[in-house]
């Protein structure tokens, strides 16, 4: 029993890392290139994704910690929201740098 319990804490822990680096990832991206992706909307593009990833972030937590909704989705909801949504913004991001450049 306790094996399972610390592999699943590990297992869960490790997804909440990878969401953190993919946003983190992204959030540099554009702090760094706003000026180049969001010309007309500089300060909002600098501003906008970090607010959002982090409102994110904690959203999935506190539904985590309340056990507001079931393991099983909470985990699906962090590996869509938290690590595949940013990965589609920084390939986005990064191939619309790259015809800018």
């Amino acid at each position: 029993m306790l094996g399972s319990a610390l592999a699943y804490g590990v297992y869960h822990l490790s997804i909440y890392m990878f969401a953190a680096l993919a946003w983190l990832c992204l959030c540099l991206l554009l702090t760094f290139n706003a000026h180049v992706l969001f010309p007309q909307w500089e300060r909002l593009g600098r501003w906008t994704i970090p607010v959002l990833a982090l409102a994110i972030c904690l959203g999935l937590l506190v539904i985590d910690v309340l056990k507001i909704l079931d393991k099983s989705i909470v985990m699906a909801g962090l590996i869509v929201i938290g690590l595949l949504l940013p990965m589609l913004a920084f390939g986005v991001a990064y191939r619309r740098l790259r015809a800018t450049w």
